[in-house]
């Protein structure tokens, strides 16, 4: 079953699926929770004894649109923190992939109190990943505003699938303030301006340093120019506590998982549900993985 919950500039959504300790799972783009494969992870991770939250946060899914926060990564994971509180069960597991291991670890960085342990796959970075997620989630808004305003901003069509699900959400891109609306949309493009000090976009290495919780790092392949296997490399060296694992799937395999992600399909996810499990019992069992009050 469905809730909702509002976290101030909007309402987001989100399902619990199994029970024990809590795993927050996030996907990448502007996704929301039936994208094909997150179901599928988080119903292996409830089979091994963990409970799954797959969630809508703003701009996704039937989640409520929203245009506010230092850039849409630190808006996301604001509403990940608020989710986290409002299940009431402690510091949890973060998990995500591409944006959403962004998130994971922003909200790692911002909220250290409510995050017990980070799964990270498919992490964004280098000039090849900037400048795609510049060209995939600001650009456009920008050329849409300035040229045909708010009914232009939601006839994108990154918008539909967000209008679809939450009718109510083409009146709240229609009504938002054009100029307030295109001046946000330019400050979150600065966050995927390459930038020697931000491995990830938008996220200061130091910031990462200060991370205290383990994290499971699931490498890139060599030949993924989006996530690069140097940005998990080189983030598995930044964090004070962390495990750089190969993938469940192969280098050759890659080719065609690549293609699915292009077209929304996140299929591969539920192959991480075991090395996920695993690693979050072996933690707990040496100490440096809490377990949820």
């Amino acid at each position: 079953m469905e809730s909702r919950l509002d976290v101030g500039g909007g309402e987001i959504v989100y399902e619990t699926i199994g029970d024990g300790d809590v795993v927050i799972l996030t996907p990448g783009g502007r996704h929301g929770r039936d994208v094909p494969g997150l179901r599928e992870l988080a119903g292996g991770l409830a089979e091994r004894g963990l409970m799954a939250v797959i969630w809508d946060r703003r701009n996704c899914g039937a989640a409520d649109v929203g245009f506010e926060g230092r850039s849409e990564s630190h808006m996301w994971a604001e509403d990940l923190a608020a989710l986290a509180v409002a299940l009431d069960r402690g510091p949890v597991l973060l998990a995500g992939g591409s944006a959403g291991s962004r998130i994971s670890l922003l909200t790692a960085v911002l909220r250290p109190e409510l995050t017990r342990g980070l799964a990270l796959w498919w992490v964004t970075g280098g000039l090849y990943g900037h400048f795609g997620l510049a060209a995939h989630f600001s650009l456009p808004m920008i050329k849409a505003v300035s040229d045909g305003g708010m009914e232009a901003v939601a006839d994108l069509p990154e918008w539909a699938a967000s209008q679809q699900a939450n009718p109510g959400n083409r009146d709240r891109i229609l009504t938002a303030d054009p100029e307030q609306f295109r001046a946000t949309a330019i400050r979150w493009l600065e966050a995927f301006v390459p930038d020697s000090r931000n491995l990830l976009p938008g996220v200061p290495t130091d910031s990462l340093r200060g991370i205290e919780a383990p994290a499971l790092i699931f490498r890139s392949e060599e030949s993924d120019p989006m996530h690069p296997a140097a940005t998990t490399d080189a983030l598995d060296r930044v964090l004070a506590d962390s495990e750089l694992v190969a993938p469940p799937w192969s280098p050759r395999e890659w080719p065609a998982i690549d293609a699915a992600m292009h077209q929304g399909s996140f299929a591969c996810w539920e192959r991480l549900a075991a090395p996920i499990a695993d690693w979050a019992a072996a933690r707990r069992g040496d100490g440096r993985l809490s377990v949820t009050e």
